[in-house]
């Protein structure tokens, strides 16, 4: 399920039942949910039991793991897929490319863009390297706008990267949720 909220309305009990009808025929292998922040797991696993939950997470949205959801849910048997390591391409962007919306959070992006400067490290290569480092997470979904884009995390070498920016993470949603852009 895309959204969280249609599970957590009116049908989702029944809609629920019907994905887990099509698992049980063989229709299908698994089902799960998408998260936009970490507080929707709460009600979400109360009432459902998924093979799979795909949830936001990058270097400065750690809510997964600092809320202690992704060890949770490792312990309950669910795969995470995590998505938005690049925050919808905010974390590639230098500095002046930056939409001026995001100043307000500019001490961050200081301590982001100075970061990379003094560690000699491309924002690509980092934030893939973040999401890589976190061995609980099953699998990465990463979004491309551009084949040259997509050949260049193709054939990034995988890192040793394991040092990055301390506080630098953000509970802001107003930053670190798209959706509130």
């Amino acid at each position: 399920m895309h959204n969280p909220d249609d599970l957590l309305g009116p049908d989702g009990n029944r809609v629920w039942f019907e994905l887990d009808e099509l698992k049980r025929k063989g229709k299908i292998k698994k089902i799960g949910f998408s998260i936009y922040e970490v507080s929707e797991l709460e009600e979400l696993l109360l009432n459902f039991d998924p093979d799979i939950v795909q949830a936001p997470y990058n270097i400065l949205d750690q809510s997964l793991v600092t809320s202690g959801w992704l060890e949770k849910m490792k312990q309950l048997g669910i795969q995470v897929h995590v998505r938005s390591i690049f925050l919808q391409g905010l974390l590639l962007m230098s500095k002046s490319d930056r939409p001026e919306k995001f100043n307000k959070w500019s001490q961050l992006w200081g301590r982001w863009d100075n970061w990379l400067e003094e560690n000699k490290v491309e924002p690509l290569h980092a934030c893939l390297a973040f999401a890589n480092a976190e061995t609980q997470i099953d699998r990465i979904i990463i979004g491309v706008n551009s084949l040259n884009h997509l050949k260049e995390i193709a054939y990034l070498e995988n890192s040793n990267l394991r040092n990055f920016p301390e506080n630098i993470e953000s509970n802001d949603s107003n930053l670190i949720n798209p959706s509130r852009w």
